[in-house]
């Protein structure tokens, strides 16, 4: 069985295990509230998009940037840039700071999930499918 754990301090604060049985996993989340779901498919909406998911990685690497130095690493139209920094910064993933624009804590959380750690729950995932050969439903 597979199982994501997020600790805070060395202490779990959420243990989830991926189960085989689909639906046993579900029910797990039977408990997240509406909201939840919506900010959750705004965030993958925001990051789903390869320009605005390269700004956000760009813009940690940089730690913070100006707008023009920005452009400029990312070669893109500076149209292109400002809508997605809009829309970086509407969802608190970047700030506006006195020098320009950096990676907010939000956005570092996201970064992390969505790019790092679901890659490698994926990858996790894949190899004991082969070993569950079905998935459960009934």
């Amino acid at each position: 069985m597979i199982k994501v754990k997020l600790e805070r301090n060395g202490q779990t604060i959420l243990e989830v295990p991926i189960e085989e049985d689909i639906v046993r996993s579900l029910k797990l989340f039977e408990n997240m509230v509406k909201e939840d779901v919506t900010r959750m498919v705004k965030i993958f909406k925001v990051l789903s998009n390869e320009n605005r998911a390269k700004m956000l990685l760009e813009l940690a690497k940089m730690n913070q940037g100006r707008f023009r130095e920005f452009v400029g690493r990312m070669k893109l139209n500076p149209k292109v840039v400002t809508s997605n920094l809009e829309m970086l910064i509407r969802e608190g993933l970047i700030e506006k700071v006195r020098k320009g624009y950096r990676v907010s804590k939000f956005g570092i959380g996201a970064i992390v999930t969505t790019m790092v750690l679901l890659r490698k729950i994926f990858e996790e995932i894949e190899k004991e499918e082969r070993k569950w050969r079905r998935i459960k439903v009934e």
